[in-house]
């Protein structure tokens, strides 16, 4: 299933997964779910510094997934990057970037 698909839970759960050092997804799905939100916590000032500027470059929708998960792979690496992408498009633009 495309990530842009999965729903917010889902795809919290899938960026604890990936960034979990053994790479298995069989971990409590709370503490998956807690890692992801503790790691786009830790993380979401670069973020919002590498996508909020370009935000007009990228719509909130599926497709520009990738277009997004190009901009903030540098920070993010591979494949996490998607899933990060897909969580800021279903969280919203506009939401992600309010002030």
């Amino acid at each position: 299933m495309d990530a842009a698909e999965l729903t917010l839970d889902d795809l919290y759960l899938q960026l604890g997964s990936e960034l979990s050092i053994d790479g298995f997804g069989g971990e409590d799905r709370r503490l998956l779910k807690a890692r992801a939100q503790t790691w786009l916590s830790a993380n979401n000032n670069r973020l919002k510094e590498i996508v909020c500027p370009r935000s007009k470059e990228f719509a909130e929708t599926a497709v520009d997934v990738s277009a997004l998960a190009d901009a903030i792979s540098v920070l993010v690496g591979k494949p996490a990057c998607f899933t990060v992408a897909a969580i800021i498009v279903k969280f919203g633009l506009k939401n992600f970037c309010a002030p």
